[in-house]
């Protein structure tokens, strides 16, 4: 708003100053529009609370700031007017008139400047105020340390918040100055009163109205099972939508929170000179394999990006069981060529890289050892021998190409953030069998035979048999090379 009110203000009377100010126009006015509708207007129209506490924090401080130059230097001089300065700012005065400055926008840029070199002293107080629970530990962490903020904030201060507050004091200015000093036909009282109560009320409109739920960071992106179509899931309500567009809003929700709690300014300085990465030696987030214990409602938000992956791992392989009980029902050989069956494994294998056929098959018999095992049917030591030797044959037999980047939905990049592929996928699976076969049961009418583990370990034997045959293969190809070299040289040397 400022850099707009000082272009509307400067009033060429040259060619070559007109050409000036609209290509400065074109050169910053494209940028702006880009910015302003593609991130700055979408972002708050969706996200007032996360703006709540720095607008409180903002107008405190720029409320003190103007009291304490009005009180100090009067209305006439703070809206422009050099000669209207008190005695005790001569020499201010002076500077001013000999720059040739008569009539100078001094107010808005002087608050603006100063606002922004102390609002982030309130901060932490209103943050702690204005933000629940939630949202407090999802970007400041269970302990609630606000010291970083303002390290960011004096790390960029010089560079971005004093030309912005100077800038925002600008336009500030040129809005509000005739009715600050009373030009027009109404006293300034009235007119300030009815700006500043229509301020108020379009500000309580926006905050209530512009303001995400704490509820919707926990929207996920899931499938169905039986129709095959993405919908939206929210794991702490229950709550289902069609479309993915409620998940893709809680992803960006959730990117937003986590770029707040990562900034690091040292880092990005140590980078940006040194070219060292500051993540490089940082230790990952650890990832929670097993969801059989953890309660939805108990959830954290940061959570939810690995348990939105998990819970499509466990949602396509239903889906493809369901498409295998389908082409069995039609009795449709190969399955294979059942409609639906490519895109539910080619999506597996580029997100979790996987087979999926191969890990349906794997998880049913690992379903039917821990049954065994739970009816006394197995002790634990064959439970924990059979799992081993299933999980080696799934790693080794289940993992297909690395995955590859899936674009078009922008939700999708969360989910490769997850890192839930290859053995961690599998990992994933065998730590929740309980979750597959109840879903199996509950949503499928579908119970895992005792005959799918016999069937599982033939496979196995007959891999093993394979195995050992390439191993005595590549042997005998050894051994046979190695005679022959010998042979030539013995032949050569006679």
């Amino acid at each position: 708003a400022g850099l707009f009110a000082a272009w509307y203000q400067y009033r060429p009377t040259t060619i070559q100053g007109m050409v000036l100010k609209y290509s400065i126009l074109l050169a910053f006015g494209g940028g702006a529009y880009t910015m302003l509708f593609r991130t700055i207007i979408p972002f708050m129209t969706h996200h007032g609370e996360i703006v709540l506490p720095f607008a409180l924090a903002n107008g405190i401080s720029a409320s003190f700031c103007y009291a304490a130059l009005e009180r100090n230097y009067g209305l006439d001089f703070m809206a422009g007017k050099v000669n209207a300065a008190p005695k005790q700012s001569n020499v201010l005065t002076r500077f001013l008139s000999s720059l040739g400055f008569a009539n100078v926008p001094i107010g808005g840029p002087a608050v603006g400047v100063l606002a922004a070199g102390t609002c982030f002293a309130f901060w932490p107080s209103m943050i702690k105020l204005c933000w629940p629970e939630e949202l407090q530990n999802s970007v400041l962490g269970a302990d609630g340390n606000l010291s970083w903020l303002g390290d960011v904030y004096l790390a960029i201060l010089l560079p971005v918040g004093l030309p912005i507050g100077f800038c925002a004091g600008m336009g500030i200015h040129y809005l509000l100055v005739e009715t600050l000093t009373g030009a027009g036909k109404e006293p300034w009282p009235q007119r300030a009163g009815l700006l500043l109560f229509a301020i108020l009320i379009i500000s309580v409109v926006y905050f209530q109205y512009c303001s995400t739920s704490v509820n919707d960071m926990y929207w996920e992106f899931r499938l169905d099972p039986k129709k095959g179509k993405e919908y939206s899931h929210n794991v702490k309500t229950g709550e289902n939508r069609e479309g993915v567009r409620a998940a893709n809003d809680s992803c960006l929700f959730r990117g937003t929170i986590y770029a707040l709690s990562h900034m690091d300014m040292g880092g990005f300085y140590t980078y940006l000179f040194n070219r060292v990465d500051p993540n490089d030696g940082v230790e990952e987030e650890a990832l929670p394999y097993s969801w059989e214990d953890t309660s939805e409602n108990k959830l954290e938000a940061k959570m939810v990006r690995h348990h939105m992956a998990f819970g499509l791992l466990i949602d396509r392989l239903l889906r493809l069981k369901f498409l295998q009980l389908e082409a069995n029902r039609r009795n449709i050989h190969p399955v294979d060529s059942m409609p639906g069956v490519e895109k539910v494994t080619s999506s597996a294998n580029n997100r979790h890289g996987v087979k999926l056929s191969r890990l349906l098959s794997d998880a049913e018999a690992a379903i039917v050892i821990e049954r065994k095992h739970r009816r006394g049917l197995m002790d634990i030591n064959a439970k924990r021998k059979e799992m081993a030797d299933l999980r080696d044959k799934m790693i080794k037999y289940g993992i297909s190409t690395s995955p590859e980047p899936i674009s078009g939905k922008p939700l999708l990049s969360e989910l490769h953030s997850s890192r839930l592929q290859e053995e961690k996928a599998i990992d994933a699976v065998l730590r929740n069998t309980s979750i597959l076969e109840e879903r199996m049961r509950n949503e499928l009418n579908y119970q895992v035979a005792d005959q799918i583990l016999h069937e599982n370990r033939q496979l196995r034997q007959k891999e093993a048999r394979y195995e050992l045959l390439r191993k005595l293969g590549e042997g005998m190809l050894v051994v046979s090379t190695a005679a022959a070299v010998l042979g030539g040289v013995a032949f050569y040397t006679k």
